[in-house]
C-alpha cells in the first residue's frame, strides 16, 4: 500500500460496523473482488481514472487564468466520461452476484444511457474536436511576441531529418533533455491564448458556455462509488504481500452470541508488515473461547510475545467490524460494540497522579463504560505496584469483568491470576524445550508455567538450587 497517496481512506477505518447484515454485504463485494481478477483489474483502472479526474479538477481550481483553468477542467470531463462508459461496458458482459455491486452496475449502466450523460459525452467530444481545428503561429523576437494565424506552410521535418542522417552513428551519445512539466500558463502564455480567443472566437465561446452549463458535472452516486470502492481495491492488493508468503486471511463468521469464538493462525497485522518488509518469518498463534468462558490471561516471560497477542487480539475484532479479511486462516469472531484498552505506558513528570492512580482511574472508567457487549484488552496493568497489592487489585478488576459478562484479555506477570474460575482461560507465551532462553513467539493454551520457565532459565546458567549447593560445597 503506497501510505504517501492514501491518506485520504483513513477515514474508513474510523467507520466500524454494527450491524451482521451490513458486514456480511461488504464481504460479498470482498469475495466478489478477490475471486475474480478481470472484476477487479476493470473496477482498479476504473479507480485509477477517477483519481485522474479528481487530480486534474484540484489542478483546475487553483490555477488563475480562466483558460488554462477550463482547459484543466476538460480534461478532466474527459477523462471521467470514458471511465464511466468503458466500466459500464464492462458491467453489460458480467454476471455479479454481490448485492453491492449488483446495484451499483445496474445504476451506472442506466446513468451511462442517460440523457444527461450522452449529452455529456456529445458536448466533450466536439468541444474538443473544435479547440484541436485552433492553428496559430508565434513569431518571437527578442522580447517582443507576435501571434497570427498560420497560412499553408510547407512541412519541412522530412527534409531536416535527412540532412542530418549522415551524422548519424551508432554510438551516439543521448542528448535528450527531460522538460518538466508545468500545470499553470504564465503571463506571456495567458496573453498568446487571449490573442488565439480573438483569432478564433467560436472555439472558445464553445468551450464558455459547456464549462458553465456542466462546471459539476460528476454524479454523485459514481463519486462516492469510486471512493468506497478504493477502499476495497487497496485493502485487497495490501494483503497479496502477505498470502505470497504462506500467511492466511479469512472471512470471519460473525456472531453477536457467545457460545463460541475462535481464530486460527491469526497474527499482527502491523508487525507482520514490518517483518514481511525485512523478510523475517511470521509467528502465527490461535484462540477459542467456548462453553461460557470469557477472560483470556496470558503470562509467560517478558518480549515472549505477549504484547503483540494482544495487539492481535484486538486487531482482528476492530478490522472484523470493518467488514474485511482478517488475518487468520479460519476465524468466528464476536461482534462487539466496543473495544476498550489499557496498555502499559511510561510515567508522565506532568502527570500530578502516580501511575499506579492513573492506572485505577483509567480501568475504574472502562469498567463504568463497558456492556456485555463489549471488548475489554488490558496489557501489564498494575506493574508499578507490589506483587500482593497487584493481586489484589486485579482480582478486583476481574470480578467486575466478568460481572459484565464481557469478553476481554488480560496480558500479566501474575500467575495467580490465571485459576481464578472457569471462565478465566490460561494462556502462556513459550519458550523453546531445548533453550529456555529462546522465546518461540507461540502462545498455548496451558496453565502457566512462570516458576517452570525459571527453573529451566536458572538450570541453563548453572543457577539452580541443586547446582547452587554443589558448587558451594566445592
Amino acid at each position: 500500500m503506497n501510505e504517501t497517496k492514501n491518506e485520504d481512506l483513513i477515514d474508513y477505518f474510523y467507520m466500524p460496523l454494527n450491524d451482521v447484515e451490513e458486514i456480511k454485504y461488504r464481504h460479498e463485494v470482498f469475495i466478489e473482488l478477490e475471486n475474480n481478477q478481470l472484476l477487479f483489474d476493470a473496477i482498479k483502472t476504473f479507480v485509477d481514472k477517477m483519481s485522474n479526474v479528481k487530480r486534474e479538477l484540484s489542478f483546475s481550481e487553483k490555477l488563475e487564468y480562466q483558460y488554462n483553468k477550463k482547459g484543466w477542467w476538460l480534461e478532466a470531463v474527459d477523462k471521467y466520461v470514458k471511465a464511466v462508459s468503458e466500466l459500464a461496458l464492462y458491467f453489460l458482459n458480467e454476471k455479479l452476484f454481490s448485492k453491492g455491486l449488483q446495484n451499483f452496475s445496474k445504476y451506472l449502466i442506466k446513468y451511462a444511457n442517460s440523457d444527461y450523460f450522452t449529452k455529456l459525452r456529445e458536448m466533450v467530444e466536439r468541444v474538443k474536436k473544435s479547440l484541436e481545428e485552433v492553428t496559430y503561429c508565434l513569431n518571437i523576437d527578442g522580447l517582443r511576441v507576435m501571434v497570427y494565424k498560420c497560412e499553408e506552410e510547407e512541412e519541412y521535418e522530412n527534409d531536416i531529418i535527412k540532412t542530418f542522417e549522415k551524422f548519424k552513428t551508432s554510438d551516439n551519445k543521448d542528448y535528450k533533455l527531460i522538460v518538466p512539466t508545468m500545470i499553470g500558463m504564465d503571463h506571456v502564455e495567458n496573453e498568446i491564448i487571449n490573442a488565439v480567443v480573438k483569432f478564433y472566437p467560436q472555439p472558445f465561446e464553445l468551450l464558455d458556455s459547456f464549462y458553465e452549463e456542466y462546471y459539476h458535472f460528476m454524479d454523485p452516486v459514481v463519486e462516492r462509488f469510486s471512493e468506497e470502492i478504493r477502499f476495497y481495491i487497496i485493502y485487497l492488493d495490501f494483503t497479496k504481500k502477505f498470502k505470497q508468503l504462506g500467511l492466511s486471511f479469512c472471512y470471519p463468521e460473525i456472531t453477536t452470541n457467545k457460545e463460541e469464538v475462535y481464530l486460527y493462525e491469526g497474527f499482527d497485522l502491523a508487525l507482520a508488515y514490518d517483518k514481511v518488509t525485512k523478510g523475517e518469518t511470521v509467528v502465527v498463534n490461535d484462540f477459542w473461547l467456548e462453553n461460557g468462558e470469557r477472560l483470556v490471561v496470558v503470562t509467560g516471560p517478558n518480549q515472549g510475545g505477549k504484547t503483540t497477542f494482544a495487539r492481535m487480539f484486538g486487531q482482528v475484532h476492530y478490522l472484523a467490524k470493518l467488514g474485511v479479511p482478517i488475518p487468520g486462516k479460519k476465524a468466528k469472531i464476536f461482534l462487539c460494540d466496543k473495544i476498550f484498552t489499557h496498555f502499559e505506558r511510561e510515567e508522565k513528570v506532568q502527570n500530578l497522579r502516580g501511575k499506579l492512580e492513573a492506572d485505577l482511574l483509567e480501568i475504574k472508567q472502562i469498567i463504568n463504560m463497558a456492556t456485555p457487549m463489549s471488548l475489554i484488552i488490558l496489557n501489564e496493568t498494575f506493574s508499578s505496584a507490589t506483587v500482593a497489592d497487584a493481586i489484589f487489585l486485579a482480582k478486583n478488576v476481574i470480578a467486575k469483568i466478568l460481572e459484565i459478562d464481557c469478553y476481554a484479555l488480560y496480558v500479566t506477570f501474575l500467575d495467580e491470576l490465571t485459576s481464578i474460575g472457569e471462565k478465566v482461560v490460561s494462556m502462556v507465551a513459550t519458550v523453546s524445550e531445548q533453550d529456555p532462553s529462546i522465546k518461540t513467539y507461540k502462545i498455548l493454551r496451558k496453565p502457566a508455567d512462570g516458576k517452570a520457565y525459571a527453573i529451566l532459565l536458572a538450570e541453563k546458567y548453572g543457577l539452580s538450587y541443586e547446582q547452587l549447593k554443589r558448587r558451594l560445597k566445592g
